[in-house]
């Protein structure tokens, strides 16, 4: 309930009151926001060194207090709540998904993907539970539901065209892949992402190995123009929330190129190319029948 009242105002005046060290880092959060750094510094004494070490392993977590807080923020309720202790209200009610609407770029940079790990699995949870939070609040809770059915929907269909094999290494691509597909509707812009050329050389290298490619390719631009407006619609919503000025048309751009760059990453990894033992248990690359 003392995150839920987070969006209140003014906020915190109830998780503050709270003996936890998520409550802590959230109170430290506030209480830095509204200049008291002395009363932040209270509460993340409070808070086991653990967790504080945690959250300063995360990558980039010192660039800005702001975004350290954030990260203790992360680092405290994957340790104390995780999927241990689940909050009452279900997965993701630990979070308040509004850090990720007043500190877009922090909030994303505190639960940034670090390593193929468990926690990797537990921010990304919580940064799609968010993306589901945002939407709903500033378009529609339909509009929330597709978003995040259609964000869910992407692996499956990558791994449609190449399974995923043995090995974490691939895990982290796929953390952040998601990272790359949330980005624009967490901070709506009109970045670049992946030439075509790379796209193409990625398709031509996976046809050495998958005979069919060019047929599965085609399958996953099908499924691509399905989900498009959907994520086109978020990042639109998401663009007029931030008063940025953004056409249909352009979202859904943005939408379809991030789809088609995790596309390229999925092949840049050449999952379809994963060693493999032979008789002798030497792990050697299969044959390319090309």
């Amino acid at each position: 309930m003392g995150v839920a009242r987070l969006y209140d105002t003014p906020q915190g005046s109830e998780i503050e009151a709270v003996p936890h060290p998520v409550a802590y880092a959230y109170t430290a959060l506030l209480l830095y926001a509204r200049g008291d750094e002395a009363g932040s510094d209270r509460a993340i004494s409070q808070i086991p060194d653990d967790a504080v070490r945690f959250a300063k392993a995360v990558p980039d977590s010192t660039h800005t207090r702001t975004r350290w807080l954030l990260s203790l923020v992360h680092a405290t309720a994957y340790y104390y709540i995780g999927y241990a202790c689940p909050m009452p209200g279900g997965s993701g009610a630990e979070t308040w998904c509004g850090a990720f609407d007043r500190y877009p770029e922090d909030a994303r940079a505190a639960f940034v993907p670090i390593g193929a790990s468990i926690t990797d699995s537990y921010s990304d949870d919580q940064k799609r539970y968010c993306v589901g939070r945002l939407v709903a609040a500033n378009g529609s809770p339909v509009l929330a539901r597709k978003t995040v059915v259609a964000l869910g929907s992407i692996i499956p269909a990558l791994y449609d065209i190449t399974a995923h094999p043995n090995g974490t290494a691939y895990s982290e691509v796929l953390y952040e892949m998601d990272d790359a597909l949330e980005e624009p509707i967490f901070l709506p812009a009109r970045p670049k992402v992946g030439g075509a050329s790379d796209l193409s050389s990625a398709i031509d290298d996976a046809g050495r190995y998958i005979r069919d490619i060019e047929v599965r390719v085609r399958r996953f631009r099908r499924f691509e123009a399905t989900i498009t407006p959907t994520l086109g619609a978020a990042i639109c919503t998401m663009a007029e929330h931030r008063r940025v000025p953004m056409t249909t048309a352009q979202c859904n751009d943005v939408a379809s190129a991030r789809v088609e760059a995790a596309l390229g990453s999925w092949l840049a990894a050449r999952p379809y190319a994963e060693l493999r033992p032979n008789a002798k248990g030497e792990l050697i690359e299969p044959k390319p029948w090309r």
